[in-house]
């Protein structure tokens, strides 16, 4: 149908976006290229400079008009289909990026390193939740969804021969992160009412327990203050070590 003179170097990568009208190339000539796709003919849309080494892998977000590139400079950057300008670029890495897709609707992304890293991390702010170094021991070169699947999410296959099996559990640690969340809260307010009520042990306790060593300073000082037996009473029958280092 069509042919077109993309790069001058090996072209490594392509992908097409979700809606089919976009297409985008990466080559070691360190540059990434979008192509629109009209009446199957292809034109040249917008060039992506900006990696310092050959670009190893794409994929275009499925919710968003974005496309991802991941390089042998170690870093991964974020474009703008539209304009084709750089809007993020994540260098938190050890190695050459060999794979990279979007996962969760786009709200992360997961890399595969030549090291044999694998990483998710949140495409807004780069910050890594998830970071595995030992289960693969050689290159990743393969990365897939496995969509549909209720038991895993992603599969990766390695230059060790090995495949393996990940299952998204963001959701639940969200889950249990907001739980904390409302625990802290709670047990701040019941710190506030005991320091009210001059229950000073159990405030020790709640203090101790938010591990939060600013709360445990105006406690212990106000106890002191009040000449209370309070520190005494609760280090006698302390059971939890680590209160020893708070």
């Amino acid at each position: 149908l069509s042919t077109v003179i993309a790069h001058e170097e090996i072209v490594n990568a392509l992908a097409v976006s979700v809606d089919g009208k976009f297409v985008c190339s990466g080559a070691s000539d360190k540059l990434a290229k979008l192509w629109r796709l009209e009446n199957d003919q292809i034109y040249e849309h917008k060039t992506l400079r900006g990696h310092r080494r050959g670009v190893n892998c794409i994929a275009f977000s499925p919710v968003e008009k974005l496309v991802v590139t991941g390089s042998i400079d170690n870093s991964i950057r974020i474009w703008s289909v539209e304009e084709g300008t750089c809007i993020s670029t994540f260098t938190e890495f050890t190695s050459s990026i060999l794979q990279v897709m979007f996962v969760r609707n786009g709200l992360q992304l997961a890399t595969a390193e030549s090291s044999g890293t694998m990483k998710v991390i949140r495409v807004k702010t780069g910050a890594a939740d998830f970071t595995n170094e030992s289960a693969h021991s050689d290159k990743i070169w393969g990365m897939t969804e496995a969509e549909g699947n209720e038991s895993f999410s992603i599969i990766t296959g390695a230059e060790d021969g090995k495949l393996c099996f990940w299952r998204d559990n963001t959701e639940e640690l969200e889950a249990k992160e907001q739980e904390e969340q409302n625990a802290a809260t709670e047990a701040n307010q019941e710190l506030i009412n005991a320091m009210r009520n001059n229950e000073y042990l159990a405030a020790l306790r709640l203090a101790f327990k938010l591990r939060m060593p600013n709360k445990l300073r105006i406690v212990v000082r106000e106890i002191t203050e009040k000449e209370s037996t309070a520190l005494f009473e609760y280090f006698t029958e302390l059971e939890d070590v680590e209160d020893f280092a708070q």
